[in-house]
């Protein structure tokens, strides 16, 4: 991050700030209300740019956010985080594939594609980096079959949380 300024109308909200985090570091951005930390979190997202400055990511770096909105609705928690880290897509996908393969010899290289992706995303055991991902947290293991609307605003933090954790984001 270098040189990075924003301004708003009659406010600067960052001004040439620079930072440099290195892979393994951890950082935690806080302030009072209003300063910008979330203004900088989008800016660092790219869903909103730098009047001035440059940031740039390592190669292929994956950067993950816990946005400030509520998870809600009737999704269970376990749906909502498969959804997010990408299981839940690379899973039908490799089923969509599996079912093809019986007919289709050409769909065995899709299909080693997509095991691969799953595997990348979900690991050998998803559902043991789940439940270990919600207790290091303090997400109760029973909420993971409750739809979404029925959390506390705590509890839908923590499973937002979760999936930040299971999605192995580098930043």
């Amino acid at each position: 991050i270098e040189h990075l300024t924003k301004h708003w109308p009659g406010v600067t909200v960052c001004e040439d700030f620079s930072a440099l985090v290195t892979r393994g570091e951890k950082v935690a951005i806080i302030g009072r209300n209003g300063v910008g930390k979330t203004t900088l979190c989008k800016m660092l997202m790219g869903q909103l740019e730098p009047d001035e400055g440059t940031i740039t990511w390592g190669h292929e770096a994956k950067v993950g956010y816990l946005a400030q909105e509520r998870a809600d609705g009737p999704e269970t928690v376990a749906a909502y985080l498969a959804r997010r880290t990408g299981v839940a897509e690379a899973e039908a996908r490799v089923a969509a594939l599996a079912s093809r393969l019986a007919t289709d010899s050409a769909a065995a290289d899709e299909y080693a594609v997509a095991l691969e992706r799953l595997l990348a995303v979900a690991g050998d055991d998803f559902d043991g980096r789940v439940r270990a991902a919600c207790a290091g947290i303090g997400l109760p293991t029973a909420a993971l079959h409750r739809p979404l609307a029925d959390l506390s605003g705590g509890e839908c933090t923590r499973a937002a949380l979760a999936a930040i954790v299971l999605a192995r984001f580098d930043v």
